[in-house]
């Protein structure tokens, strides 16, 4: 009998090192839509080279392809070991990384480092939502627009693979042409997606509070899925998408403390 699992082709490791971050993304599961903090139900946790190393000996890592270390639950640049942990699964396999981050952390020493550790071997995943401040921030709150273009610039210069991951909104979607030109032509970015988001309410728009006590709208963004500037990783699914295959995403009101909860029925 054929086993269905063929480890001769690699595993693909999907994994979240860590429950920190600096942002406090709008549509994020970890993020607070009253004031944009971290979640109350959330614990703050991170790993560590040591324990990175006793779940993923090299002996387990010869059997991965490629590890996606993505920031569900935290960013992963966040780990104070994370250039530690990435220099570990470069030097004691032939595993591929992909890391995603917002880029808002750390300083030149750090970027430059992981540009050079990284080169044919790895790429990072940068979120890139604007052109000033004020447009990137909308949605990447408490991000420092200029500090992610310094890092990004620091990392591709030393020979890094930069990608960029944009989120369109209606806030934002006016801009793709420029967003993407300085992605290129002043970051030396190297590839790109470009997606609308598909975290909703069928309304298409979200009251938050924001960082300081403030309210705001976020709002879908109303071009058409087909248009051209869009470079979709996979078929985009919102609201509408489940719906229409009869797996409706469910929003629930907690009433007890008037903050709004959303539970998505994936």
């Amino acid at each position: 009998m054929t086993s269905i699992y063929n480890l001769d082709k690699g595993l693909v490791a999907w994994i979240d090192l860590t429950t920190f971050c600096n942002a406090g993304c709008p549509q994020c599961h970890r993020t607070d839509p009253n004031g944009l903090g971290k979640i109350d139900w959330l614990p703050l946790l991170s790993w560590n080279l040591e324990k990175f190393k006793n779940a993923y000996p090299p002996s387990t890592l010869r059997m991965i392809k490629r590890f996606e270390i993505c920031g569900t639950w935290g960013d992963p640049i966040m780990v104070k070991d994370i250039l530690k942990i990435c220099r570990y699964i470069i030097e004691n396999s032939n595993t591929y990384i992909q890391l995603n981050t917002n880029g808002g952390m750390r300083n030149d020493d750090f970027w430059w480092e992981l540009g050079i550790l990284s080169r044919n071997r790895m790429q990072v995943i940068f979120d890139v939502e604007g052109i000033n401040q004020e447009m990137h921030s909308y949605y990447r709150r408490k991000v420092n627009f200029e500090t992610l273009k310094l890092n990004i610039q620091n990392f591709t210069a030393a020979g890094g693979n930069a990608f960029a991951h944009i989120i369109i909104f209606k806030h934002n979607q006016d801009y793709i042409e420029q967003i993407l030109d300085m992605c290129y032509n002043e970051l030396e970015m190297t590839d790109h997606l470009v997606q609308p988001s598909n975290r909703f309410n069928k309304e298409g728009k979200e009251d938050y509070i924001d960082e300081k006590g403030n309210p705001f709208v976020l709002e879908e963004a109303t071009l058409p899925l087909d248009d051209p500037r869009y470079k979709l990783p996979a078929p985009h699914r919102d609201h509408k998408w489940w719906e229409e295959t009869g797996n409706a995403m469910v929003y629930n009101k907690d009433t007890s403390n008037e903050k709004s909860h959303k539970t998505r029925n994936f």
